[in-house]
């Protein structure tokens, strides 16, 4: 285009937009004034318009002069910048010269001695402009042309006030955890002040995500399970205070490129390598597909240990313990391309040295008594889904709690769970036996899985399981479909439940992508494009994901 066309359009903008515009909308608030009782305006309002308008206009002829030197644009639709400008007022709402023309046309009104401009009129314009012009046609037109640049600058910064109604409630649910939680940040001055970069850190309760938005001073998105956000008030408050629902039974193209946007804006990721909250308050190993994400993403990871954070809430604890408190430590941030340099990611040694290294910094800043507990502080404490084997006499699923005291139904032991950790009350401990007091102690003791080669079938059962199924994993999430209740089998090759009235689910193992266990009575099995959960009243989860994972295990080694 060239200059006279050029000038042509900047002339005919002046014209309709500076000019006409205001002109018209004061000949509309007029009439409203008509309709309002007879009065004059207090002085003050005098006063306040002038700052409306002044406020009004500087806000405009920043962000426009912003735009013209950072964008090598105008806030033209015919002469849009070449690149998308997010500094300036730009970093605090997406359209700073709609929100100061708004503040100079209401501030006008007020001059004029028109409160049906200020007050009616010129709101409801800019709703209605926002709504119509901006909604549809010029933000699809942004993101066309700038991509995942401009949807990560949209998800992070308010529409049209500087402080919108989320930004606004997170601040209030951090201040509210402040008052209620004990916490303390230690090694905050090691967080980049600018730049991408992934907070790595250990997953021991609900709270973690929240705790992770208290540990830095700038926003950050956290991957938290999507089963959270299956009612729509608990989706809008996870996403008010930054978490982005992930489905762990599937791929979930979504979350990523929600977290690859944020990244690529220079904004912060907070991600729990663990994948699921520890049963025991151990350190335990990446969950899948994480070291490939933190290699693809490419930038610098700052480790991260919230350190008390397990003994506030286990996850086998029906209430938490909020006076307990909780250290956030922040180690030194490092980058893993120097680390894995010459390593093929196919072989498998890629991942096998990227869980190495983020586990081992996330272990030195961890407390050596991260997995001591006070029991007698927590309610609603269920220590039979960790200990589903007796650590003595090795009998499954035998114990359970009496009073404040755990006791096993097959050979008599019982543990004090009315203090600090879990001590052997019975039978006495003897000479030469290694004692222990931690609930992570003594699941260590008890073992795991053994082979269950020779074994009868069915190798587990349950009674009074509920299944829930979802046939598409990936679409809208919302509430499972419950099939009924009934009976669980865990066989060689399936899963077999069946209901006393006679419904019958088979699942083949061969079919399962994922195991997994969501709060602390639900197993969920991803299975192709379904996702399963098996609901029990009294069983463990964990011990059903472990017998699921050894026989995927014995099957992938035969």
């Amino acid at each position: 285009m060239n200059r006279t066309g050029r000038a042509l359009i900047v002339a005919l903008n002046v014209v309709i937009f500076w000019l006409a515009l205001p002109a018209g909308l004061y000949r509309l608030g007029r009439q409203v004034d008509g309709l309002l009782p007879p009065g004059r305006l207090p002085r003050q309002l005098g006063w306040a318009g002038w700052a409306l308008a002044a406020s009004g206009a500087w806000l405009c002829l920043h962000a426009a002069l912003v735009l013209r030197l950072r964008g090598r644009g105008l806030p033209i639709s015919a002469l849009p910048p070449a690149r998308l400008v997010t500094s300036g007022p730009y970093r605090h709402f997406r359209h700073p010269i709609y929100t100061g023309y708004t503040l100079l046309v209401a501030g006008l009104g007020l001059l004029a001695g028109s409160p049906g401009t200020t007050f009616a009129v010129v709101p409801a314009a800019a709703a209605l402009w926002l709504a119509t012009w901006v909604k549809l046609y010029e933000e699809p037109v942004l993101l066309a042309r700038f991509g995942a640049t401009f949807r990560a600058h949209r998800d992070r910064t308010p529409l049209f006030f500087p402080l919108g109604l989320g930004r606004a409630a997170r601040r209030l649910v951090l201040w509210a955890l402040r008052l209620r939680v004990p916490i303390r940040v230690k090694g905050r001055e090691k967080l980049p002040r600018a730049g991408p970069f992934i907070f790595v850190a250990d997953h021991l309760s609900y709270l973690d995500f929240l705790f992770g938005q208290c540990a830095l001073r700038r926003r950050v998105l956290i991957p938290v399970t999507a089963e959270v956000c299956r009612r729509p008030l608990a989706a809008a408050f996870v996403r008010v205070v930054g978490g982005v629902p992930k489905r762990r039974f599937c791929s979930d193209p979504e979350a990523a490129r929600a977290l690859s946007d944020e990244l690529l804006c220079g904004g912060v990721v907070g991600i729990a390598v663990e994948g699921e909250r520890s049963w025991t308050g151990e350190l335990g190993a990446l969950a899948p597909g994480v070291a490939r994400a933190l290699v693809r993403f490419g930038c610098p990871l700052v480790p991260v240990a919230f350190v008390g954070s397990y003994r506030l809430w286990p996850r086998w604890a029906g209430r938490s313990d909020l006076g307990a408190g909780v250290t956030i430590r922040v180690g030194e941030p490092f980058r893993l391309d120097a680390e894995i340099a010459g390593l093929e990611p196919d072989g498998g040694r890629q991942a096998a040295e990227v869980e190495r290294l983020v586990l081992r910094r996330i272990a030195a800043l961890r407390d050596p008594e991260e997995t001591s507990v006070d029991l007698g502080r927590l309610g609603g404490i269920r220590p039979e889904l960790v200990l589903w084997r007796c650590p003595l006499c090795r009998a499954e699923e035998r114990l359970g709690m009496q009073g404040r005291e755990l006791a096993c139904a097959a050979c008599g032991a019982r543990w004090d769970a009315s203090g600090r950790d879990l001590r052997l009350l019975a039978p006495a401990a003897r000479a030469g036996e290694q004692e222990c007091d931690t609930l992570a102690g003594w699941a260590a003791r008890a073992g795991a899985v053994e082979s269950l080669a020779g074994r009868d079938e069915p190798l587990i059962a349950a009674d009074e399981v509920e299944l829930r199924e979802e046939p598409h994993a990936r679409a809208a999430l919302g509430p499972l479909h419950v099939v009924g209740h009934g009976r669980a089998e865990l066989r060689r090759d399936r899963i077999e439940w069946h209901a006393v009235a006679g419904e019958r689910r088979s699942l083949p193992l061969g079919a399962i992508t994922s195991v997994t266990t969501e709060r602390n009575d639900t197993l969920q099995l991803g299975l192709g494009p379904a996702v399963v959960q098996l609901v029990f009243a009294r069983s463990s989860p964990l011990r059903w994901q472990c017998y699921v994972l050894e026989l995927l295990k014995e099957s992938h080694n035969a």
